[in-house]
């Protein structure tokens, strides 16, 4: 995680960071003691604010080559076993974050889409037939 231990993410203080661990305290969970905030691991990623366990979203993140390999929610949400509504949501933030780091290819398939090229060289969507 942090080469040189956990540091606050609000005030950059590492001295004065202590590891919550309490009964209904999530794992990676941080107090620092310098501006009496709470910070996790996962905070500024794509995880942040998310109730799917890591392991969860790192098997999706397997299947999907970080974002950049299309697959259809459903079979997601079969092989990770999470509803189909998660699964969307997780193969949305999957592909945002693969686009912006520049992963390359990306086609629409999850939302119902599908990417076509034109003569001119620039995609066209266009709905997929039930």
């Amino acid at each position: 995680m942090w080469p040189d231990g956990p540091t606050c993410l609000r005030c950059g203080a590492r001295g004065r960071i202590g590891q919550l661990d309490g009964a209904t305290t999530r794992i990676g969970t941080y107090k620092c003691y310098a501006c009496r905030k709470i910070f996790c691991i996962t905070q500024g990623t794509i995880f942040e604010r998310s109730h799917v366990p890591l392991h969860k979203w790192l098997q999706a993140i397997y299947l999907t080559d970080g974002g950049s390999k299309p697959i259809v929610p459903y079979h997601l949400a079969r092989i990770v076993n999470v509803s189909f509504k998660t699964a969307t949501t997780m193969i949305e933030k999957l592909a945002a974050a693969a686009a912006r780091d520049g992963a390359f290819g990306l086609d629409r398939r999850h939302r119902g889409e599908i990417l076509r090229h034109r003569d001119d060289g620039e995609p066209t969507a266009r709905s997929l037939p039930n």
